[in-house]
């Protein structure tokens, strides 16, 4: 799918759609110009949030909260690394998605 002239999306067909515990509801890959540069998942629930925050949170350590308070669960971490950058972000309104991003 052609989201511009330059950025593609693709869905793999047999990707597993999960991380540890955690159920997915897609799993997005994209390239600009031909290269690819970004991947997004997402997913919805407190239960889907929990169990992917142990699992990222083991396997790449807590991130930098980047979280506001309000009356509904929300949640944001971030990682930085030397070639991506990794987002998660969660609202109990609209769900949540993991975006790693290549620099």
């Amino acid at each position: 799918m052609a989201i511009d002239k330059d950025v593609k999306r693709y869905e793999r067909k047999r990707d597993e759609l999960k991380i540890g515990k955690a159920k997915l509801d897609y799993i997005h890959y994209e390239f600009r110009k031909g290269r690819f540069y970004l991947v997004e998942m997402g997913f919805q629930g407190i239960e889907n949030l929990n169990n992917l925050k142990e699992t990222m949170f083991e396997i790449y350590g807590k991130g930098r909260s980047m979280s506001e308070e309000t009356e509904r669960v929300s949640e944001s971490y971030f990682w930085e690394g030397e070639k991506t950058d990794m987002i998660m972000v969660y609202d109990s309104d609209i769900g949540g998605g993991i975006t790693i991003s290549s620099k």
